[in-house]
């Protein structure tokens, strides 16, 4: 008998709703159970009732900015892991998000031109292969 692991759940929190439907098009593709929202708010709500494996999020949000969602978010799923999506390419994490083990290799610049490199940060947070 084979078991075989559920789906890595993945949560994207970005504004860009054209950004949102494309790459969460790709993971889908890819076998992930992705769900999407368009700010930190919404974002926390739905881990409350839904837990993921990894979030993606945008830095610049309405409202709550992105550092303060994973802040919460680790608070709600302790662990949960993410990435860092942003346009900034000088982006650094603060001390908080630092403790909290994001590093510089858990940042990805928008646009991201090769989602594979998407789908290999994502497997390797969830601790799984490409098997």
């Amino acid at each position: 008998m084979f078991l075989v692991d559920p789906p890595i759940k993945v949560l994207i929190v970005d504004d860009e709703e054209t950004l949102r439907t494309h790459v969460a098009a790709y993971l889908e593709d890819e076998g992930f159970d992705v769900t999407t929202v368009a700010d930190g708010e919404t974002a926390l709500e739905v881990l409350r009732r839904n837990p993921a494996d990894v979030g993606l999020i945008d830095v610049r949000l309405p409202g709550m900015d992105g550092d303060a969602v994973i802040l919460r978010g680790r608070e709600i799923c302790p662990a949960m892991k993410f990435l860092i999506h942003t346009a900034s390419a000088s982006y650094t994490p603060p001390a908080a998000l630092v403790s909290c083990g994001i590093g510089q290799q858990d940042i990805l610049v928008k646009p991201i031109l090769d989602l594979e490199v998407l789908v290999a940060a994502i497997r390797r947070l969830a601790n799984r292969s490409t098997a």
